[in-house]
């Protein structure tokens, strides 16, 4: 474990609103170990793929057996912390204790958690090296894998789980469309509704309500517990939307794509029926939203014109606080936050090889 002092563009406090009152919030990192075995899973294929990576991230090169590559990708309010380490899916404690693993995948497979929910159950994917299949899973407390099934595709993903149990995620059909699906314990995996005129869907996170965000078309919506679908509306000259998260308040965050191809990160609150715009950094034009808490804290990343990536929060007024990485790391991304305002994530070694599991650890001033 290293803890370290970060190294920001913006210093790495922001003042936050909790129930009417600020607070100054400070953040620490602290580094999460690995699995003792994780060095060697490293060389396996398909390893160097973070959560919810998409244009913005331009991809990372395949590492090789002598480095280590983890990722915390989620954080629940008991403070368990799922991710991965090496090939294997693994929870650690929010004080950096050794990782304890969960589900290691034959070795013709490799395995991604994508989230967990406050029972430690996490979902996520599981891919064949051979023949390119992925499937959407659940993982349970014990470590039993639970296959959701498909849509007539060939490939499933599961990005979001309730402390229901739902599963939401995207599937393929067998044309090779893309379908937001929800999926319920002692049931089967159901495509969502879709908007009128399009075809394309996918749904990125589901709260205790029920309510599920993503994409239809060029669009971010929310699926009401009900069923039906609500395009959101976003900062105008934006023509390519996606709602990466949902608070159990509504609130939801994400990213809008300009005619520019230019990428920013937004929050949309349900009482103002609008969208805000992220602040981004000096040099770092683009960004992404890719959690937010139920005190409306948003993290994610800014991103320069090098591809360089900074892990970010923003409050909901969109203001920037850098929560930069380890002193031998370059890049950051932050992935997930729970109530109590930890964050977890990865930072990245400069040749892109190495990558770190993290925590930032919130202080009050």
């Amino acid at each position: 474990m290293r803890k370290a002092i970060l190294s920001c563009l913006i210093p790495a406090a922001l003042v936050l609103g909790a129930s009417g009152a600020e607070c100054v919030v400070r953040y620490y990192i602290l580094e999460l170990p690995s699995l003792k075995s994780s060095v060697s899973d490293a060389s396996l294929p398909g390893i160097a793929k973070p959560r919810r990576t998409g244009p913005m991230s331009g991809g990372s090169p395949e590492p090789d057996a002598s480095v280590v590559y983890d990722m915390a990708c989620g954080v629940s309010e008991t403070g368990v912390i799922a991710g991965r380490s090496g090939a294997t899916i693994v929870t650690w404690g929010l004080s950096g204790e050794e990782p304890k693993s969960r589900y290691k995948p034959p070795k013709e497979q490799v395995a991604d958690v994508t989230a967990t929910n406050g029972t430690g159950v996490m979902c996520g994917r599981i891919a064949d090296i051979e023949t390119g299949r992925t499937k959407a899973i659940v993982v349970d407390e014990t470590g039993k894998l639970t296959d959701l099934g498909d849509i007539g595709g060939r490939h499933a993903d599961a990005r979001g789980i309730n402390d229901s149990g739902a599963v939401i995620g995207s599937a393929f059909t067998k044309e090779g469309e893309s379908k937001a699906f929800l999926w319920k314990p002692k049931g089967s995996m159901q495509a969502l509704a879709l908007l009128s005129g399009f075809t394309r869907s996918g749904a990125h996170d589901i709260n205790t309500a029920g309510q599920i965000v993503g994409f239809c078309g060029p669009s971010a919506v929310i699926w009401e517990a009900d069923g039906s679908v609500k395009e959101l509306s976003m900062p105008k000259d934006h023509n390519r939307c996606v709602a990466y998260a949902v608070n159990s308040k509504g609130q939801v965050a994400g990213e809008a794509t300009d005619a520019q191809n230019k990428t920013r990160a937004f929050f949309w609150d349900p009482q103002k029926g609008t969208a805000v715009q992220m602040e981004s950094a000096p040099g770092y034009e683009e960004s992404r939203a890719e959690d937010l808490n139920d005190k409306g804290h948003i993290v994610g990343w800014v991103r320069s014109s090098q591809n360089e990536t900074r892990a970010a929060m923003w409050n909901t007024e969109g203001k920037l606080a850098d929560l930069g990485q380890l002193s031998k790391d370059v890049d950051s991304q932050a992935f997930g936050i729970n109530n109590a305002g930890f964050i977890v994530g990865v930072t990245k070694s400069r040749d892109g090889k190495t990558q770190h599991a993290v925590v930032w650890t919130p202080k009050n001033e």
